[in-house]
């Protein structure tokens, strides 16, 4: 599709949904001048046709913290151009999960709006229906495509899969089922991660990280704060002295952990917390402490030590 024929469509889509995005406009204004100059400098590749230059650049702005409306013509200029296999290897189930994804956050992030229509469950078809044409204009450049259109349509673009069809009603509903969130850990290379999960339970933390972790990570502890700020959940290793100093060699080559130093009565890095990673099962960032218990003893071996791993559940 050619690019004009696309940016047209954008200000078709924004004609219509524009009033739902009023109240974005003062975080809009917010946004520093480093991001409107890369947002700028992604736009002017994209005009001219350097479309790997702007699939770099816009990749790069999605990993930022986004205005809705910035993330929104980002996210669907990003999905155009994986569509098409511009910039990029062509991928059309993961344009489609960021299309669907998009048009899901509108949804999600205009309430006053939903609840000032009549009628809800309307609005919500209607908007169904604008992303559907919305999608299938970018991918035939036609307008009011009818089933048997969208038919022909997918059996031309993909001849050698007579299945396309059925495949992308499949993902459509299957979508449809699935939280935001969990598009956004599908295609984590897009996003940035999570601060907080509300549905956050006890789980293995450290082997989720890394499957391989040893075995001497013995888990001990699981502890649901509801008070503190945030919510913290945190999970206990405990780690026996003989394999301290194993362990201390682990986390410094996977996660960076600092160097141990008695601090007082305990041995513990200098800095709090000690580390910090991005879980790849949740795409979250937790916090790491390594330390010792209560102690004045230099050797380690005669010291028991312990790893908590913990995560929020609630935005602070």
């Amino acid at each position: 599709m050619k690019l004009k024929q696309f940016i047209f469509l954008k200000c078709v889509v924004f004609s219509i949904i524009s009033p739902a995005f009023a109240d974005d406009s003062y975080e809009s204004n917010k946004f520093n001048f480093q991001t409107e100059d890369e947002s700028l400098l992604a736009n002017y590749y994209l005009e001219n046709g350097d479309y790997h230059q702007a699939y770099a650049e816009y990749t790069k702005l999605m990993k930022r913290d986004l205005s809705f409306t910035k993330r929104f013509h980002i996210q669907n200029a990003l999905a155009w151009l994986i569509i098409n296999g511009y910039g990029t290897k062509q991928d059309v189930f993961k344009a489609i999960d960021l299309y669907y994804d998009s048009y899901r956050d509108f949804n999600q992030f205009n309430h006053d709006l939903m609840v000032s229509e009549v009628n809800a469950a309307l609005y919500i078809n209607q908007q169904e229906k604008l992303w559907n044409l919305m999608f299938v204009d970018i991918v035939s450049n036609s307008h009011y495509v009818s089933e048997k259109q969208k038919s022909d349509l997918f059996a031309t673009l993909f001849s050698n899969n007579p299945n396309a069809l059925t495949q992308f009603n499949k993902q459509i509903s299957e979508l449809k089922r699935t939280k935001l969130r969990n598009v956004k850990i599908k295609h984590s290379e897009y996003f940035p991660h999570y601060y907080y999960d509300p549905d956050l339970t006890c789980r293995d933390f450290l082997r989720e990280f890394d499957a391989d972790a040893p075995d001497f990570f013995k888990y001990n502890d699981c502890i649901q704060n509801d008070k503190e700020q945030g919510k913290p959940l945190k999970v206990i290793y405990k780690i026996e002295g003989k394999y301290a100093k194993q362990a201390h060699q682990y986390l410094a080559n996977t996660m960076g952990i600092g160097e141990l130093k008695l601090i007082c009565c305990y041995w513990g890095t200098n800095v709090y917390p000690s580390t910090s990673f991005v879980n790849p099962k949740d795409h979250m960032l937790y916090n790491v402490v390594f330390s010792s218990e209560e102690t004045i003893e230099y050797d380690w071996n005669k010291i028991t030590f312990h790893l908590s791993i913990e995560a929020l559940r609630e935005d602070i």
